[in-house]
């Protein structure tokens, strides 16, 4: 690495040369760092590979999570806060794989962490942190990590703790957020979003239900009804039908009747007058 600084050269009888330094440009460190991570970005889109995890089908109810970060920070206290003590009291597992989040052994400490938790299965795997400089950050631009992050088979969510700056982590996970807090709030806030839509559809299902059942009830009711009048209407038709039938048949009857009297009172005449005329 190089570094920009004032000091200033002695020379000692005994102990020789000395260097004392008085001064370091943390800005010329920091151009060092914006160039590699830009170098880093550049190798991930020539790989294709830098949107990846996006792609990624993140479970709607993320309930087991494997959280990779240093345990007792301020920022891993705030996010199990957050995550345990939320007022739904959704519950969600977790495991932590402790490691170091700044340092010259954060880079490797950080990519043996995510292999060791890229061997479960879990719904999502969460980088946090509790903020910091860029010098603090730059862990997070570590060319092989970031790959390995970019290509798991896992949703990653980072939420490493920064307002401006933006980590390579955050370009290649699923989801990036500014602080572990918020990261919390996403997995409640998911959470809440499907019980809110599951209890909807319940709604309807029971509305629809209900219609229904009311509708079968009405078509039911007119049945029964029908049913019950038809009858009384079919018998009362039935019944002046056979009383129009019967007095028709009397009418025949009596008409018959009389055509036979007046025949027989015609027939009973002739044989009184051929009686008269034999006797004679």
């Amino acid at each position: 690495s190089e570094i920009v600084f004032w000091a200033s050269v002695r020379f000692h009888k005994v102990f020789g040369l000395s260097l004392s330094i008085f001064e370091i440009d943390s800005s010329f460190n920091i151009g060092e760092l914006e160039k590699r991570k830009q170098a880093n970005i550049q190798q991930l889109e020539e790989e294709g590979i830098i949107h990846s995890n996006k792609e990624l089908n993140l479970p709607m109810i993320i309930q087991k999570i494997a959280i990779i970060g240093a345990h007792g920070t301020a920022g891993f206290y705030d996010f199990i806060k957050h995550l345990e003590h939320n007022q739904h009291n959704y519950q969600v597992s977790y495991d932590v794989f402790q490691s170091s989040v700044q340092g010259i052994n954060a880079p490797s400490e950080l990519i043996n962490a995510f292999k060791k938790a890229s061997q479960s299965d879990y719904d999502a795997i969460v980088f946090i942190r509790g903020g910091g400089s860029k010098l603090d950050l730059d862990a997070y631009n570590h060319l092989e990590l970031c790959r390995i992050v970019a290509t798991s088979s896992i949703p990653i969510l980072s939420g490493i703790g920064h307002e401006i700056d933006i980590s390579i982590i955050d370009i290649v996970s699923h989801s990036s957020f500014k602080t572990p807090t918020a990261v919390a709030g996403f997995i409640i806030n998911r959470m809440q979003y499907y019980e809110s839509a599951l209890y909807n559809n319940y709604i309807l299902i029971a509305q629809t239900a209900q219609a229904r059942i009311s509708q079968n009830k009405e078509m039911l009711e007119g049945i029964i009804q029908s049913l019950s009048r038809d009858p009384i209407s079919t018998c009362k038709l039935k019944r002046a039908d056979l009383h129009n039938l019967s007095n028709q048949v009397i009418r025949i009857v009596n008409q018959e009747i009389a055509i036979s009297h007046e025949e027989l009172g015609t027939k009973s005449q002739e044989l009184f007058s051929l009686s008269d005329t034999l006797l004679k």
